[in-house]
């Protein structure tokens, strides 16, 4: 069920600890203006420093259906460079 988005970033701070998840401001302040200006919020990062329950705990905060897009490079679908041909493997889980 939907739930209201937080109104503050000091809200998004405290949704998240809800939900036991240690986030800092800048974090907060991306998810809080993506909310704000209906946008996608799109996060990169090394493995395992928490992108994927970032968005697991907002969907959980926001009643929302998670759709997660993973990408990296591999040899499942070529697309077109400057320099040849690159390939990318794009897969899609929801939850």
């Amino acid at each position: 069920m939907p739930t209201t988005a937080p109104d503050t970033i000091e809200a998004v701070l405290e949704r998240l600890g809800e939900q036991r998840y240690i986030g800092d401001r800048p974090l907060a302040t991306a998810i809080f203006l993506a909310l704000r200006l209906g946008k996608p919020l799109f996060i990169e990062g090394e493995a395992g420093v928490g992108k994927t329950e970032a968005a697991k705990v907002m969907a959980d905060v926001l009643g929302a259906r998670l759709i997660r897009l993973q990408c990296y490079e591999g040899i499942d679908a070529p697309t077109p460079s400057t320099s040849g041909t690159t390939h990318a493997s794009c897969s899609t889980s929801g939850s």
